[in-house]
């Protein structure tokens, strides 16, 4: 018989508990009917637009610090010298906080994210309900535009999503649900969306034994969903929902797939790699303490594997032979953190960086993978953090009570770094002054502190400035490319002074702040531009703009 288990996301760590039963129980068409009926019962589109983004939240939106003058718990310090730091290789904004949805119901007063899909400019996000009761939702909200995203389309369940995965025209949901006196609480949606809009009428249900679902994967025609203490590892046909085959498994935290293996974190003994047909390939033996039914994920890149060991920081092995590759630390900010909320609940990787997810000690940014990977810092996110995922140039990190952050990463297109290789790579500090009489040409994907420019400088590539730009009397500033200046909560202005020039080619600029143009200076635009200033527009009378750019708030 079935323990009462519980998925929960609690405020410090991303906790989860679970159970099925030791034997597989396959339901007849008659009580997968019943399952569907009742749950279709408890669940609630959300189609008013209003009340969909009322959950975007853009209150420190802009500029991201990354903080490098911080430790790891081994005391290794990667700082460099106090007020001669150089400009950061990582420009990234925060596009929006998404709080958890709050609608106007019973039981849905304590939502919380659990899980992030994404699909080129499209994120879908889970949230499930903490402690008693179940309540979750789905959102989609689409990216595309950084500086205005949208929520598309959303769902409301009396139950718990705690995973989701997207594929060819659908999201796949996993969870727990309130059956009752029914076999089953532990359910997996099959979500039609179509032009990103939920079709609430032609989801399909898959339930299985067990009062809960952690994790679910896409393996070419099959669904993986993995259920958790003393649970199974079960194999869906993708198109019809109906199961195939499983296999019992102790202790399920998380699923990786890569082409034709399928990974399973199994915190009773480590990482089973099994092939599609679930026949066991490979072992890595892991001792770490993975905490009584906390969350821990496992992630592919390149011939390795990357798993959340809490305490231990993020554990890289080789996944051909097993062999133990290093530790990746947890790094520390702020300091004197108490030791049971230092713990890597989550790691995620794109490309060369490895990001992870560690609780009250943040969310800190590794460069480079594998045995090549060094500590850069620690992005400056308020909240404790749970989760992490990222693809393409979007980072997803859930923070507890902080909410569910969206950040850009900001990385060059190629042809942007095509356009911009005539010019060498920025590798100073994070303030440049451009003195009078200097002419400088720089390309790269950096953050700055602050411009001050009395010469000729022109930046070609990704950029951020945290405190403010100065363009100095009769001094030239070329962009080509995007920058950012300053966030919402803590404004800086762009000041052109006399006689001088801001000219942006092919260029996308985010003020947070004003944009001041002094007596005689003139402000260019050469080829397709973009302007975002959130603050105003404040021009003398003999100052002169000149050439086409898309005003996104209508400030001139």
């Amino acid at each position: 018989m079935s323990q009462f288990k519980k998925f929960t996301l609690l405020s410090l760590s991303l906790l989860f508990v679970f159970s099925c039963s030791d034997e597989t129980t396959y339901f007849d068409q008659e009580a997968e009917e019943a399952f569907k009926e009742k749950i279709d019962q408890n669940s609630v589109s959300v189609t008013d637009l209003t009340e969909l983004n009322s959950v975007l939240n853009f209150d420190q939106a802009g500029v991201v610090d990354l903080v490098t003058n911080t430790t790891s718990t081994s005391g290794k310090s990667f700082s460099n010298a106090k007020g001669n730091e150089l400009a950061g290789d990582y420009p990234l904004t925060l596009v929006a906080t998404l709080d958890a949805p709050r609608p106007n119901f019973d039981g849905f007063d304590n939502l919380a994210a659990t899980h992030v899909a994404i699909n080129g400019d499209v994120a879908y996000v889970t949230y499930n309900t903490a402690g008693l009761g179940y309540a979750g939702a789905m959102y989609i909200i689409d990216i595309a535009d950084p500086q205005n995203p949208v929520v598309l389309s959303g769902i409301l369940y009396y139950a718990d999503l705690n995973s989701v995965v997207y594929n060819e025209g659908h999201a796949y949901v996993v969870g727990g649900f309130d059956a009752g006196e029914s076999l089953t609480n532990a359910f997996i949606g099959k979500i039609p969306v179509a032009g990103n809009t939920i079709d609430n009428d032609n989801i399909t249900y898959g339930i299985q034994d067990g009062f809960n679902v952690p994790d679910v994967a896409i393996q070419n025609d099959k669904v993986i969903v993995g259920s958790g203490t003393n649970g199974l590892l079960i194999a869906y046909d993708k198109a019809t929902m109906t199961k195939l085959y499983d296999t019992p498994v102790t202790d399920i935290r998380s699923l990786s797939v890569k082409d034709n293996t399928i990974a399973v974190l199994d915190a009773s003994s480590g990482v089973k790699f099994m092939d599609p047909d679930f026949n066991l390939v490979n072992e890595i033996a892991i001792s770490s303490d993975f905490g009584v039914d906390e969350k821990r994920t496992i992630t592919h890149f390149g011939e390795n594997v990357l798993v959340a060991e809490g305490s231990n920081g993020a554990g890289v092995y080789n996944a051909s032979t097993g062999a133990f590759i290093e530790y990746l630390p947890i790094i520390l900010d702020p300091d004197g953190i108490e030791a049971v909320n230092k713990v890597t609940n989550a790691v995620s990787v794109n490309e060369d960086v490895v990001f992870m997810a560690n609780g009250g000690a943040g969310l800190a940014l590794f460069k480079g993978t594998g045995s090549t990977a060094d500590p850069y810092g620690v992005i400056d996110l308020a909240g404790s953090i749970n989760y992490v995922a990222s693809k393409g140039d979007y980072l997803f990190a859930a923070a507890g009570l902080g909410g569910f952050k969206v950040i850009k990463m900001n990385k060059p297109s190629s042809e942007l770094q095509e356009r911009c290789a005539v010019s060498p790579v920025y590798n100073g500090t994070n303030v440049l002054n451009v003195n009078v009489g200097e002419d400088l040409s720089y390309s790269g994907s950096r953050s700055f502190r602050a411009l001050t420019i009395n010469g000729s400088l022109l930046l070609c590539g990704s950029w951020t400035v945290r405190d403010g730009i100065d363009i100095g009397n009769n001094a030239l500033f070329e962009l080509s490319g995007s920058m950012t200046l300053a966030r919402n909560d803590r404004r800086r202005n762009i000041t052109v002074g006399e006689g001088a020039t801001f000219r942006i080619e092919d260029g996308n600029l985010v003020i947070w702040g004003d944009l001041i143009l002094e007596d005689n200076s003139s402000l260019e635009f050469i080829g397709t531009n973009s302007v975002t200033v959130h603050g105003s527009v404040i021009r003398s009378s003999s100052a002169t703009v000149s050439g086409n750019f898309d005003d996104t708030e209508g400030k001139f």
